[in-house]
């Protein structure tokens, strides 16, 4: 009978080391689970942030394709980068036009969550781009699609929202060229002799 427990002991810790060698492989799992439903809550926030970017930026083509208010934009100055006209403070940009339905500083502010289309949605500003002496600077479209609350009544602009690291940015840069061919816009010049985007992340 006594030469029996020695057995017992050594089966008892080999069951002990067999549960260790599972929590530990339990622990691993739960964080790799927990790391890749993160990342897919990431992706889908920065998805979501594109997108809205996109359409931003496709209505408000559209419409300075169809009423290109050149003599509202002939009052701002001209810049080499959109951080130098943000430096130069007011006057240096169109008014910043963000769309926000976040639940207490939106306009409208909405009690929907952000799976439901709730929160910061977009916002553009406009400003010229320096293109040299005697070329005719580009009009550019700054566009910036949100994911996520804005949570400061403070934060007005584009860029105070997208630098607050409260929401999930997307960035486009629509350059327009503006068409300065006889005939080709009514009503004056307007975009149409060449477009291009770039800087979107």
């Amino acid at each position: 009978m006594s030469a029996a427990r020695p057995q017992r002991g050594y089966v008892l810790l080999i069951v002990l080391a067999a549960v260790a060698v599972l929590s530990i492989v339990a622990a691993f799992v739960h964080a790799q689970s927990e790391r890749q439903l993160v990342l897919t809550s990431a992706l889908k926030g920065q998805s979501m942030a594109a997108a809205r970017a996109t359409l931003a930026a496709e209505a408000y083509l559209a419409k300075y394709s169809a009423n290109y208010p050149s003599s509202t934009l002939s009052l701002l100055p001209t810049f080499d980068t959109y951080l130098d006209a943000i430096d130069a403070g007011p006057g240096s940009t169109l008014p910043d036009a963000l769309t926000d339905y976040s639940p207490t500083y939106g306009n409208p502010a909405l009690s929907l969550d952000l799976p439901s289309g709730g929160g910061a949605q977009y916002c553009v500003d406009v400003w010229m781009l320096n293109r040299g002496t005697n070329i005719a600077p580009w009009t550019v479209l700054e566009v910036f699609g949100y994911y996520g609350y804005r949570q400061s009544g403070a934060l007005t602009t584009c860029l105070q929202l997208a630098n607050s690291g409260t929401v999930v940015v997307s960035q486009l840069e629509v350059q327009i060229e503006e068409d300065t061919t006889p005939g080709n816009s009514p009503g004056g010049p307007g975009p149409g002799g060449g477009t291009g985007a770039a800087g979107g992340y």
